[in-house]
């Protein structure tokens, strides 16, 4: 959709601006897939794209639909899907534009976030079923780090030492109260529903082992919509830009 093509159905997360038809397809590989083939003959593709994790079950059930097309996904990082998808449906120039344009604004952003708040480490995190993550370089974390160039906790810090931007280290596993290495002036934590904001909050306010951590004791937390930052790709980052500034600064619409 960057590249000026809406698609004729996807899996979709988040929000976009045009809505395809979307498709009920599992959010990660080892989920079953259920979709039906009828609804990719229903819209009739010329090319599917798929990550290369869901590669293996496109080609078992709508291989023989259109032609796919596999987008490495851990390999490289936003910038490098947009390319690579660019050159696939011969749209460079449309990639090349809106880098220069995001660039821009991302510049615009580093000089705001310089003179209203000065430098602060960020932590970002996520509570998911499986346990607490905490984020580095990619998805919840690129605007932060990468975007607004924020310094990161130290252990982040240590396991992207001599990894390219947003590749090589995605996430690590933490604990609430276990904070060595983890401590920053801001914590950013995505959740999944406004209960589970209230239940946060109620633990946050009652539980020490959340309360040792700096962001807490000292009221910096902030909390976020998942399925708005869970997207990691050109349109949504520029929203979750403008988030996060207009968050870290207490200040709206600043770009």
């Amino acid at each position: 959709m960057t590249l000026g093509i809406t698609p004729c159905a996807a899996q979709i997360q988040g929000h976009l601006p045009h809505m395809p038809k979307s498709l009920a397809l599992p959010f990660h590989a080892y989920e079953p897939w259920e979709q039906g083939r009828q609804a990719f003959l229903d819209v009739n593709p010329e090319l599917i794209l798929t990550k290369d994790n869901a590669a293996a079950k496109a080609m078992e059930h709508i291989g023989d639909v259109a032609p796919i097309i596999t987008i490495p996904w851990n390999q490289t990082d936003v910038f490098g899907h947009l390319h690579q998808i660019a050159s696939i449906v011969d749209r460079t120039q449309a990639a090349t534009d809106w880098l220069d344009r995001h660039e821009r604004k991302v510049e615009r952003a580093r000089k705001k976030m310089k003179e209203l708040v000065g430098d602060i480490t960020v932590a970002v995190g996520t509570l998911t079923p499986k346990g607490p993550r905490m984020y580095s370089h990619r998805n919840f974390g690129h605007v932060f780090y990468r975007s607004l160039q924020l310094a990161a906790p130290q252990r982040i810090q240590t396991e992207l030492a001599g990894k390219s931007p947003g590749v090589g280290f995605n996430w690590l596993p933490f604990t609430p109260g276990e904070w060595d290495g983890l401590e920053a002036d801001v914590l950013v934590l995505a959740i999944n529903s406004m209960h589970e904001k209230a239940t946060l909050l109620k633990e946050m306010a009652s539980n020490p082992l959340w309360n040792s951590h700096p962001a807490v004791k000292n009221g910096r937390v902030h909390l976020i919509d998942w399925n708005s930052w869970v997207v990691y790709a050109p349109y949504s980052i520029n929203i979750q830009l403008n988030e996060a500034l207009s968050m870290l600064t207490n200040k709206p619409s600043l770009l």
